[in-house]
């Protein structure tokens, strides 16, 4: 007991601006805690379904300007064509019945030779129409050509990147891209197999599984865009796993170092 008041008689007697020192570092080191516990909590944490829904929109939405710019290319064709028919309207549907040469002495001969002019100048305008429009609308025809297999050709090269990049099998996606299209794959399904990262991992998924294959074409345009993400996160599992092989030995000349058994005269048991 002694011993204890002697202790609190040796401390030292603390003044009222000493109190009041302390009290404000220990204020100001709580206001440092709770700033930093504030930091802490407002840290936004990494959403990996918002970053994947993400990336699902863009695709479809890179589907959506695709499918537009085609269809504007189209409109523009048929706008080209229909100038073309509306410039063409006074040529008439067909060629028009030429009349006989007229007798010289009849009383309406030169009306009758007129007619007849007339009419072999009106079958002349309309075989070269006919050229024209023949011309035309076969040009028209090669441009929608061009442009579909440009088109295609830029969805085979994205395709085959992706296949390349993720280092699946191509021949395995090649059978399952094809699978899905005798099954009824539609054009959005197959623009969004064949831009999106993951698109070959998708068609392999669903050529494993028609019958959930089945179940998404039957939905809404709407509600398929918005089963995407689960596809695409069931997909995944077809992703090839790294393997941890290690890289074959260094050749010299053209020959592979063979295997060390150690020092020249040792022996192992």
């Amino acid at each position: 007991m002694s011993e204890l008041l002697d202790s609190v008689d040796t401390e030292e007697t603390l003044t009222g601006s000493d109190l009041a020192t302390d009290t404000a570092e220990v204020q100001e080191e709580n206001t440092e805690v709770n700033s930093e516990q504030a930091e802490t909590e407002t840290t936004p944490e990494v959403d990996e379904k918002a970053i994947e829904n993400e990336r699902v929109q863009k695709a479809i939405n890179k589907q959506h300007r695709l499918r537009k710019e085609a269809e504007r290319e189209a409109e523009a064709l048929r706008q080209e064509r229909d100038e073309l028919r509306a410039k063409s309207q006074s040529v008439p549907d067909g060629p028009v019945e030429l009349p006989a040469m007229p007798d010289p002495y009849d009383d309406d001969f030169e009306q009758r030779l007129q007619a007849r002019e007339k009419a072999i100048a009106t079958n002349a305008e309309w075989n070269v129409q006919q050229n024209i429009r023949a011309n035309q609308e076969a040009q028209i025809a090669n441009q929608r050509r061009a442009q579909q297999a440009k088109h295609q050709e830029e969805l085979n090269q994205t395709f085959e990147k992706n296949i390349t990049r993720l280092g699946v099998n191509d021949e395995q996606v090649l059978d399952a891209a094809n699978t899905l299209a005798q099954f009824g794959a539609d054009a959005d399904l197959a623009n969004f197999i064949m831009t999106d990262d993951d698109g070959p991992l998708v068609a392999m998924h669903f050529a494993n599984d028609l019958q959930g294959f089945e179940e998404f074409m039957s939905l809404p345009a709407m509600q398929r865009g918005r089963k995407l993400n689960d596809v695409v996160a069931a997909a995944s599992s077809y992703r090839p796993k790294p393997t941890n092989t290690p890289d074959p030995a260094p050749s010299v000349g053209g020959k592979t170092a063979a295997p060390s058994d150690g020092p020249a005269g040792a022996t192992y048991e």
